[in-house]
Formats: C-alpha cells, structure tokens, sequence
C-alpha cells in the first residue's frame, strides 16, 4: 500500500470512526424517531410511507406481492415510487448481484408465503423496459395492482403479451426513463441506493428482511389495525432430530472492517456448536482495501442498519475505531499462525469487539500482545510472525473461494459437503435459511 494511500486510510479511520459510532447509536436513533414525530406532528402531516420499486429487482417482486396485506395492516398513507437499478457505485460486482439475488429471491419466497421466480435467468432489458414503460403510463391509483400483475408476468416467464400491451398503453422509452430518474432522485435525497426499501420519517427498511423493524416502529406509534402477525413473519419448519454423523463443512469469511461481520460472530459460534458442521474460518480483505468504494449514503445505511440488526440478537455497538489500513493488516499477518493453534475464530472475534465496542486500536503491539497471551498463546512466538506478507495470498484465495458462490460481500458462508455438494449464502440475515439447509441434509 502507498504512502499517500495509507495518509488518506489513517483520515478515514479518524472521520470515518466518529461518524460510524454516531450512526451506530442507538440512543441517537431512538432520538431521531421521537423529534421525527414531534416534527410530523406540528407540520399537520399524515403518517406517510414511501416505498421503492423497481421492475428488474426480484427482491421487489417479492415485496409486491405482501403490499396489500401491509396497508391493510396499518394506518398509513403510501408513496409508491418506481426506481431503476442501483448506481453502480453501491454495486461493485453488479453482475455477481443481480445473478445472487435472483438465486436468493428464489429460495427465501417460499418462507415469507410468496410466489418465488419461475425463471432461472434475470429478465430481458427490452422486458424491464416494456414494464416500466406500462407502469409509468398507469395511474397512481391503480400502480400497485398493475405493478403485480404485470410483475407475475415478467417473474413467471409469460412475456409473450407485453409487447401488444406496451404499444397499446405504454410511453416512450424516453418518458418511462425520465420519471424513473425522478424516482432515482428522492431515492438519493431520502438516502437510499437499492429497490425494495420503504422509508418512514428518515429511517429506510429494505425488503420483507427488514420489515419487521418498520412494523415494530408503527405498532409502536398505535398504527397497526389488524391483530394478525406482521407481514414480514417467516414460516418455517425444523426437522427435530439432526444426524451428527455427516461430514460437513462450513466456510466462515469475515471482514474485520464490516458491521455485518461484527454482529455475526456469535452466531456462528452458536451455529458450530449446535449443528453438525465443522466450521472453518477464511477471512477476506475488506471491500475498501479490496479497491472498492462505498458510497456515504450506503455506509450510513449499513452502519445504522446493523446496529438494528444487532440489537435484535444481543450484540450492540459502542465507541467504534475502524481498522481499515495498517491495522487490519497488521492483524492479518498473525491470523495464520494464531488459526493453525485452533484459535483464528475467537481471535479475529475479539478483534472485532475491539473495533466496534471497545474503540481500541488494534494495530498497537501492546494490545496484540495482550490479546495473545489472553488466548493463551506464547507472545514471543506469534511476534516472529508480525507484519509478515504470507496473509496476503490467503486472504485472496480465500475471496476467491468465496466468489464461487456468487457472493462478493461478507460475512460470506459457504456450506460444503460429500459429492461436490456446496451452497452459499450472503449476509448476517441468512442465518435462518443456513440452518434450514444444514436441518434438511442432516436430518434422520
């Protein structure tokens, strides 16, 4: 890493850290929502949602399909807003995106009691154009309806009557894509960059993932009309008895510089312990030192989305120092020698703990130490391995491992078995979907 590069790390941990200890608060979080309301309140404005959809995003085709349910539930007016693709920026591998979250649409549908895609490949652009130039043409009153039928089409496969359809009702490409740019815009300024989000009063919720967080927040406010169970509740049934005899394997691939990878930790712990799978660790380079950018508008949106998550299964966010640079590096190098003694899981959790709890630098030799000899190991022997450049070929091998499953972003799982079996998810919020697919291979 140059000289100049490393100034503008040591720049980003200073600002960056301040920033992500503040959009990680809760207490902030929870002051924002009250002023929110009392803002709403004095303005005389109605308790409005404002929901992003995009034609080309299966994750909306999936939301599309629960929106009835949802404003029948709760006393809110609803903004339906057509949006394009994400902008590249907050989509580094846009390819390895899109093909994922087809795959995952596909297999989470099932659970949240929607119609998955009946198609192994995304749709045409000429497809999504037609849509979009019929949706754009449809009246307000009238979109969500014509946004679901036209979306079972699209996601069905049967695409056969759009082109009668769009020449009948539809606009012009060029009108079609300057309202969806109107969309793309009040994304930007409500501070977003994917589809499938609503946002209520300054706090976005993407997918049927989220929902449950927005959905607390308005049976909060005395909102929800409807005894039932929030929209975004899952179905699922677990086999009760587990074969420990199968000879599986789960691949772990953290990032020290991720929110998400943060708040996983125990999880996965807890996963290894209880499930029959032998678990091995591969951390990964974060995605700024990979090269990437990360836009602040999906930094604030991870930050704070994480800290949520977090709080729903008992991992908080305190004084962060991110080790983005020299640090993570610097932890690196030792990662080999530490996961050869079987200590590489609880060492780079305790490093993460001190990067988003505890606020310490773990670049300092003096903390390295002490984390160290609180694993138990002998200090002197792990110092022969400090700043050594032997990680760097691991860390790449081990992305490259987890780009076979389409996944570029941590935490990253891939659960691999006898026959070449593998199956790969993204992100702290499939926990729920791996276990189902370690209970169905490993069931009696």
């Amino acid at each position: 890493m140059s000289y100049k590069q490393e100034i503008k790390n040591v720049i980003f941990r200073f600002i960056g850290s301040k920033r992500m200890t503040k959009w990680a608060s809760l207490e902030l979080r929870n002051k924002q929502r009250a002023n929110a309301e009392v803002k709403r309140i004095k303005e005389g404005r109605s308790h409005e949602i404002t929901y992003f959809h995009s034609v080309s995003d299966p994750y909306s085709y999936l939301v599309l399909q629960k929106l009835d349910n949802f404003i029948n539930s709760y006393d809110v007016n609803f903004n339906f807003i057509l949006v394009g693709d994400p902008p590249l920026l907050a989509t580094p591998e846009p390819d390895m995106y899109k093909d994922y979250s087809l795959l995952d649409s596909i297999r989470i549908a099932p659970f949240y009691s929607t119609k998955p895609p009946a198609i192994d490949q995304l749709p045409t652009l000429h497809n999504i154009q037609n849509v979009q130039r019929l949706l754009t043409n449809t009246s307000k009153e009238d979109l969500i309806n014509k946004a679901l039928s036209l979306g079972h089409l699209l996601w069905q496969g049967n695409v056969s009557n759009l082109e009668t359809l769009v020449k009948d009702q539809g606009h012009s490409i060029e009108q079609s894509e300057n309202i969806i740019q109107s969309g793309n815009d009040l994304r930007h300024q409500l501070k977003h960059y994917l589809a499938a989000v609503f946002n209520y009063e300054g706090e976005n919720y993407w997918g049927l993932d989220r929902l449950q967080h927005l959905e607390r927040r308005l049976k909060d406010l005395n909102l929800k009309t409807s005894e039932k169970d929030f929209i975004s509740k899952r179905t699922i049934s677990n086999p009760k008895n587990l074969n420990h005899e199968n000879n599986f394997t789960l691949e772990f691939y953290p990032s020290l510089n991720s929110p998400y990878t943060y708040i996983s930790f125990e999880r996965v712990k807890a996963l290894s312990k209880n499930y029959p799978v032998k678990l091995v660790v591969k951390p990964v380079l974060p995605m700024l030192m990979r090269g990437m950018k990360i836009p602040s508008t999906k930094g604030l949106y991870i930050v704070g989305d994480a800290s949520r998550e977090g709080l729903d299964v008992g991992v908080k966010f305190n004084k962060v120092l991110t080790p983005i640079g020299k640090p993570a590096e610097r932890a690196y190098s030792l990662f080999p020698w530490i996961d050869s003694k079987n200590k590489g899981f609880d060492y780079l959790h305790k490093l993460m703990i001190s990067s988003f709890h505890d606020g310490k630098n773990i670049y300092k030799e003096s903390y390295l130490q002490g984390l160290i000899e609180e694993l138990d190991l002998e200090w002197e022997e792990a110092r022969e391995h400090l700043d050594n450049n032997t990680w760097q070929a691991i860390l790449e091998k081990n992305r490259l491992n987890m780009y076979e499953g389409s996944v570029w972003g941590v935490p990253g799982f891939k659960l691999v078995g006898p026959n070449d079996y593998s199956f790969s998810v993204w992100g702290q919020d499939r926990f729920w979907l791996l276990k189902k697919e370690i209970m169905n291979l490993t069931k009696r």
